[in-house]
């Protein structure tokens, strides 16, 4: 596994051995292998600093070398992020496809719907379930309260789905 760190003096970035963690990813990998089946929600956990991101970048890195979408959405733990603020960012990572059918979809039942969003993004899941992908969404302890209620809405809802959570 390699992250990417320090700047060579051409500007490239030199890899860097990811160190340790090998039983957290091995348990990741086993994550990812089940969410073929239908959703997974990996949660990791740890004190402040311990390395959560850095053990989900090394995954997501790994994953993307083969092939497999990996879409990331971080909460902000600042006051003024949107609500949902890491699922759409989860959807522009998808596509502008995506983007614009959740959009459409929002637009066309937000006044008759109260759960408009939690659908939208579960019909932009099913619209582009080929493969097994992966949301990441980085420090989820941060998470706003709609945010929260939206994945465990997709716990529900989306559980034949091939994706990983991992939060």
């Amino acid at each position: 596994f390699a992250l990417t760190s320090a700047s060579m003096s051409d500007g490239r970035r030199a890899p860097v051995p990811f160190i340790g963690r090998t039983e957290e990813l091995a348990a990741l990998h086993d994550a990812f292998e089940a969410a073929a089946d239908g959703l997974v929600v990996a949660l990791v956990g740890g004190d402040p600093g311990v390395g959560k991101t850095s053990l989900a970048q090394a995954f997501a890195r790994m994953l993307r070398a083969d092939g497999v979408p990996v879409h990331w959405g971080s909460c902000v733990e600042l006051g003024g992020a949107p609500p949902f603020w890491p699922w759409v960012q989860v959807v522009r990572s998808i596509g502008d496809h995506a983007v614009d059918t959740a959009r459409a979809d929002l637009e066309a039942r937000a006044e008759r719907e109260p759960f408009a969003a939690f659908d939208a993004l579960h019909q932009v899941l099913r619209t582009n379930a080929g493969q097994t992908r992966v949301i990441v969404l980085d420090d989820l302890h941060a998470a706003d309260l709609g945010s929260l209620e939206l994945l465990r809405f997709l716990v529900s809802s989306a559980a034949d789905l091939p994706v990983l959570v991992v939060g």
